[in-house]
This record gives C-alpha cells, structure tokens and sequence, in this order.
C-alpha cells in the first residue's frame, strides 16, 4: 500500500518538478512599444531584445528599442494693424537606444516568468525641424547626440506552448544623457511575442 502510494505521488511531482526546471537556451522578444518622457511627452515605436540563459534564473541580454515622435503646426494672420503673417512648423524626433546586461528570471511557476534586469548602454537622438515664414523663408534645424544611458526594471511573462510566451509587460525607468545639460528620466513600456529556443 505504502509502495504503490509513493509511486502515485512521485509520477504526480515528476511533471511539476520538470515544468519548474524547463529553461530555454535562448529567448527573442519583438514588440510595441513608448516612451513616456518628461514633460508628457509620448514616443510610440519598436523593441527588441535576445536572452541567453546561462542558467534557470540568470542570464545575459541584448536590447534595442527605437521610438518616434512628429507634429505640425500653422499659424496665420491677417489682423488689420499687422502685415499678413504666416508659419508653418514641422518637427520630427527620434530616440533609439542599445544596451547589454544581467537578467534574472523566476521560473519555479509553469506558466509565467516574472524577470528583472539591470542594461547599460547609449542612447541616440536625432531631431529635425523645418519652419516655413510667409510660404517662402525656409528654416531646417538638424542635431544629433549619442549619450550613455542605463535601464533598470522588468517585467512578465506568460508561458503560451513550449515555445512561445506572451510578454504581458516590461517597465523600465530610462535614464541617458539626451537632456540639455543633465540627466533624463523616462519610463519605457512594452509588450509583445516571446520565441524561445533550446531547452536547458
């Protein structure tokens, strides 16, 4: 009785002890995702990002992420105590950033990963502006910058098959150097597909 009790228990922990302990080789995300910077503003774009395990909660990522931002604006008068007057204003901003570091994943739950990270790296912006007075006069501004920048958060993950999760979350508190003579602070989100590779 004893036996065949502790047999029925073991072959009911061998498939939770084998969930607990699968690790991927590797694991490559691809999503959406923005920037809420300082000042309310909001960048939409991209991000990417490939993981190898070293082991079942530690290991190394690479991580790219690139954003957008554009606008235009008129203005046009023709008050009768001032000459007619008109501008036109259009201004485009990107940011891309590209950073390596340590990763550390929980993975004794078969269903999700939660995980934190600490990137360092640069950041990269490049904005552009083009004013147009009275339809004629024609003014373009071009600067960009490549700073150091560090990424400290983490995020979610959630098993789909054995190689797919859906990455419900990543939050990252952004800080590079693309401000004018300091610091930026930005909050990055993302979300997306997580292909997983190899089996540890």
């Amino acid at each position: 009785m004893c036996k065949g009790l502790f047999i029925v228990v073991l072959l009911c922990l061998l498939p939770l002890q084998a969930a607990a302990q699968e690790t991927p080789n590797a694991e490559l995300f691809g999503g959406y995702s923005f920037i809420h910077k300082e000042g309310d503003e909001t960048l939409h774009g991209w991000h990417f990002s490939v993981n190898g395990n070293l082991n079942k909660w530690f290991g190394l990522v690479a991580d790219f992420s690139g954003h957008y931002d554009s606008s235009e604006s008129r203005f046009r008068t023709s008050l009768t105590n001032l000459p007619f007057f008109s501008s036109d204003f259009k201004s485009e901003e990107r940011i891309h950033t590209a950073m390596v570091g340590p990763r550390f994943s929980y993975r004794d739950k078969e269903k999700i990963t939660p995980f934190a990270h600490t990137l360092f790296g640069v950041a990269r912006k490049h904005d552009e502006s083009l004013s147009i007075l009275n339809d004629t006069d024609r003014f373009f501004f071009s600067d960009n910058s490549t700073k150091f920048a560090f990424a400290l958060g983490g995020g979610l993950d959630v098993k789909l098959s054995n190689t797919i999760a859906l990455r419900v979350i990543q939050a990252d508190y952004l800080v590079s150097r693309l401000g004018f003579n300091n610091n930026r602070h930005n909050l990055r989100a993302s979300a997306g597909i997580v292909f997983r590779f190899g089996n540890k």
